[in-house]
C-alpha cells in the first residue's frame, strides 16, 4: 500500500491528522456543486480501493492537479492496523505548480548484472539507448520540436554531474556514458573543424577523385570554428541565466 512519507506543514492533510507512516488504502472523489452529469462523467462518487494495479498513485496525483475548489477527496488510511477516513478540500495557492498537500516519492530500483558478460551486455545496451536519445534530441532541435534554450554548457554539465555523483558512483558513470555518446555524435556531424567535417572533405575527395581546394577547405574550417565558438558562447549564456537568474 502507498505509505505517507511526509506531510507538508500547514497543509490540509496535516490539519486533518494525516501523519507519516499512514498507509493509504482507498480514495473517494466527490463534488459539492458540480452538475450531476459532469460528476458522473469525471467521478463515480464511490470509494476506490488502491491495489497499485488498476488505480495507481500517479493516476490519483494527476486527478488532484485537475481539481477545482468545489471538489472533496476522502482518504482511507491505515495507521498500525487502525483504519480512519479523512476528508480534504484542495487549498488555493499562489504557486505556479500546486502540490495539493500530497507529495509522493518516486519508486527506484537498481539492476545489477550477475556476471561480467551480463555487465558488458548492459553497457552496450545503455550506450545504444544513449546514442538514440542524443539523436532524437538533435532531430527535434533541428525540426523546432525543442527550443535551443534547452541546451546546456559546461556549467550545466558540472551541475548534473554533481547531482549524479551525490546519488552514487554508478549513476555518475552512467551519466558519463551519456555524455560520451553525446560528444561522439556531435563530433561526427558534418561541420568543418570537427571529425565529421574531415570525413565530409574526404568523401568529396573520393567522389571527385581529387582533394578539395585548400583555400576553400581552410575557409570552411574557419567558418565552422566561428560557429562552434558562437554556440559555446550561447550555451554558456544559457547556463548563467539558468543557474543565476
Amino acid at each position: 500500500d502507498p505509505t505517507v512519507v511526509a506531510v507538508t506543514a500547514s497543509s490540509v492533510a496535516e490539519e486533518q491528522g494525516v501523519e507519516p507512516g499512514d498507509k493509504i488504502i482507498a480514495v473517494q472523489f466527490s463534488s459539492t456543486d458540480m452538475t450531476k452529469d459532469l460528476e458522473e462523467l469525471i467521478f463515480s462518487g464511490e470509494e476506490v480501493p488502491l491495489d497499485t494495479k488498476t488505480i495507481t498513485w500517479p493516476f490519483i496525483y494527476a486527478k488532484l492537479q485537475e481539481m477545482s475548489e468545489d471538489v472533496r477527496i476522502k482518504l482511507t488510511v491505515d495507521r498500525n492496523g487502525t483504519r480512519r477516513s479523512v476528508t480534504m478540500q484542495p487549498a488555493v495557492t499562489d504557486e505556479f505548480f500546486a502540490e495539493r498537500g500530497l507529495v509522493f516519492t518516486r519508486k527506484k530500483s537498481t539492476h545489477k548484472a550477475k556476471t561480467w558478460g551480463a555487465a558488458v551486455g548492459l553497457g552496450f545496451r545503455q550506450t545504444k539507448e544513449d546514442l538514440g536519445r542524443v539523436g532524437a534530441f538533435l532531430k527535434k532541435l533541428l525540426t523546432g520540436g525543442i527550443s535551443p534554450k534547452k541546451l546546456g554548457g559546461p556549467l550545466s554539465i558540472a551541475t548534473v554531474a554533481g547531482l549524479e555523483a551525490s546519488e552514487s558512483v554508478s549513476r555518475l558513470l552512467i551519466f558519463l556514458t551519456f555524455l560520451s555518446a553525446n560528444l561522439a555524435i556531435v563530433n561526427f556531424l558534418p561541420i568543418p573543424a570537427l571529425d565529421g567535417g574531415h570525413m565530409m572533405f574526404l568523401t568529396v575527395e573520393w567522389v571527385r577523385g581529387k582533394p578539395v581546394d585548400e583555400r576553400l577547405q581552410m575557409t570552411l574550417t574557419l567558418v565552422g570554428v566561428a560557429c562552434l565558438l558562437c554556440l559555446m558562447i550561447f550555451v554558456s549564456g544559457m547556463d548563467i541565466r539558468r543557474l543565476f537568474f
